[in-house]
């Protein structure tokens, strides 16, 4: 119980303490998220073009490694100089929370020069242990600082349910992994404090800080969750608050809802702010906290001699002038995106796309039965199904690329012939139906005037001329008929354009490191977790339409249609109709507010 209470008692002392060093931490991330992050994009993104590669992700990592050196070490040097940013916001902060913890009243400008002073002393063995510790830690985004940089880097919520679905092993082996990475970090969270306080190698940093946690792990761990838990849980009081004052004022006080939007928008953006405050030197009060108990903390006069003689410069007429028009400018700048982003939503139907030609699980994917079903019940303006070549050079309807999952058969289906295939049947939602070739889909297709999606699953051992044969056998169907296509494979896409330009045809954007690519597609089609309101708005900027996967609940699809998509893709095309059959300009501003939280979260 005393154990429990003196954590209680560290983390509203922690909350205090973060209120004394806001000013500094604000600066830290305004500087990263205004000024190094969009610097690091537009440079990142000019070195591709040098290239000529059109995006930054996984599927470009042969084609850079292998063919493009020069591209290949400057994006290396721009890993280090991500990893140096967030190095230097890494020991700014440290040295912010050691300042406060010894009550030391210091300027930023002296903060920033002590900031510099140690980061002259980096070592190469600093840099390269901040850098496995950033690669440790983010795939998972827990157990670390908060950095806008870091936050950057988030896996697609689909990547995870492929990962889990119907694969037990993997779930459990994911957990250990993440439990792991959680411990390790832990462990070894003192060594960079130490070689920067301490002057230790990285050897004596890391053996110290491992033997240190060994025997404080339970209490630094329960200090970590209660102040994470008690900023999560102030920041969700507030903004629950925030957005039922705003349901109130919809429903009883109309005609003033807008006006109270626009305060209650900049509140929650305010409380957003604090929340990333607090949630910044969260893991530095405890590391400073516990290096302080541990004796390990050095004496200020010993670490900066120079420190107590600074002085505070007086404030002039001319700082004051410019910091009263920035503060003016901010608040405008705030009001205004306010304004806009109140006003400013979608009132467009988007097209509504069944995923895989079904209906809430109403027949087997891609199968004949599910594309009648489903075509003749909802009647969507688009259904998605996908296509893979086989090993005779005609083409299957099929998503996976390996057999087990529908058919219980091993293998791939470009190791079968077409016939062979269209023998197997594939079993799902209770309901089993043959597999079924594209010319049969496409026919049948065409006499339920039905329009379709077709994704071209591209694969290594697909024939050469794939694409050309592709275009040479359906080109005339899929343009009479209006139908479209998209494709994960970017090489498909340009091949595509470059052959028939009049194809409409879009990207499947999983995610990308360095902003939507550059081509000629007439659309991308986005996962939902990785797509936002200003994401949206520049793809309309580059005039592409925006298609959005894979929707299934009544709050995301509300949310997408008010970020402006102009697709959703669905499961559930019952749900989706049922979703657009009211008026999109029913989104009430307690809606929009929400959105916006989930937007920036």
């Amino acid at each position: 119980m005393y154990k429990i209470k003196n954590s209680i008692k560290k983390s509203l002392e922690f909350i205090k303490d973060g209120v004394r060093s806001s000013k500094s931490v604000i600066l830290a991330n305004v500087i990263i998220l205004f000024i190094m992050a969009p610097l690091m994009v537009t440079v990142t993104r000019f070195i591709l073009k040098m290239g000529d590669i059109p995006y930054l992700s996984y599927d470009t990592v042969g084609l850079i490694v292998f063919h493009h050196p020069v591209v290949l070490c400057l994006l290396i040097m721009m890993l280090f100089l991500l990893v140096f940013t967030i190095y230097f916001e890494y020991t700014f902060l440290l040295l912010t929370m050691y300042f406060v913890k010894n009550k030391v009243a210091i300027s930023l400008r002296q903060l920033a020069k002590e900031t510099i002073f140690q980061m002259k002393k980096l070592k190469i063995s600093n840099f390269l242990f901040f850098l496995c510790y950033f690669i440790l830690l983010s795939p998972i985004g827990a157990i670390r600082f908060h950095s806008d940089l870091l936050s950057k880097f988030k896996i697609p919520i689909f990547i995870v349910d492929f990962i889990f679905e119907n694969r037990v092993i993997f779930v459990v082996l994911f957990i250990l992994a993440y439990v792991s990475l959680i411990v390790v970090a832990i462990r070894l969270m003192f060594t960079l404090p130490l070689m920067i306080f301490k002057d230790y190698t990285f050897k004596q940093a890391s053996q110290t800080s491992w033997r240190l946690t060994k025997k404080h792990f339970k209490s630094i761990s329960t200090q970590f969750i209660l102040v994470m838990s008690s900023i999560a849980i102030i920041a969700l009081v507030i903004n629950g608050l925030l957005i039922g004052l705003q349901e109130m004022v919809d429903t009883y006080y109309q005609s003033s809802s807008f006006y109270v939007a626009i305060m209650l928008l900049t509140l929650l953006q305010f409380n957003w702010v604090f929340n990333l405050v607090l949630t910044t030197i969260g893991i530095f009060f405890i590391t400073i906290s516990y290096l302080d108990k541990l004796g390990y903390l050095p004496n200020t006069n010993d670490m900066f001699p120079l420190i107590n003689r600074t002085t505070f410069k007086k404030v002039t007429w001319p700082q004051r002038i410019i910091f009263t028009l920035g503060g003016i400018w901010l608040i405008i700048s705030v009001l205004s995106y306010n304004y806009l982003f109140l006003t400013q939503p979608s009132i467009h139907r988007p097209l509504t796309i069944s995923h895989r030609g079904v209906d809430n699980g109403n027949h087997v994917q891609n199968s004949i039965e599910a594309l009648e079903m489903t075509s003749k019940k909802t009647r969507p303006n688009f259904i998605e199904m996908d296509v893979q070549e086989t090993k005779d050079k005609e083409f299957i309807v099929m998503h996976d690329f390996k057999l087990n999952h529908l058919v219980q058969q091993k293998g791939r289906p470009n190791e079968f012939t077409l016939k062979e295939l269209q023998h197997m049947t594939a079993k799902e939602n209770g309901q089993q139906a043959h597999l079924v070739s594209f010319d049969d889909y496409l026919k049948r297709a065409k006499e339920l005037d039905q329009k379709l999606l077709i994704e071209i699953k591209a694969t290594k051992q697909d024939s050469p001329d794939m694409v050309e044969r592709f275009i040479k056998k359906y080109y005339d169907t899929i343009k009479e008929e209006g139908h479209e296509i998209q494709s994960l494979s970017f090489d498909v896409v340009k091949e595509l354009k470059e052959k028939k330009p009049d194809l409409y045809v879009g990207y499947i954007m999983p995610f990308t490191l360095a902003g939507p690519p550059e081509g000629d597609m007439d659309f991308y089609s986005v996962e939902y977790t990785t797509l936002t309101k200003n994401l949206v708005q520049s793809m309309h900027n580059q005039e592409k339409k925006v298609y959005v996967w894979t929707l299934n609940d009544t709050d995301t699809i509300n949310r997408m249609i008010f970020y402006g998509v102009d697709g959703v893709i669905t499961d559930n095309m019952t749900l989706l109709n049922s979703v657009l059959s009211r008026n999109i300009k029913e989104t009430t501003y307690a809606d929009k507010l929400l959105y916006f939280l989930v937007g920036i979260g």
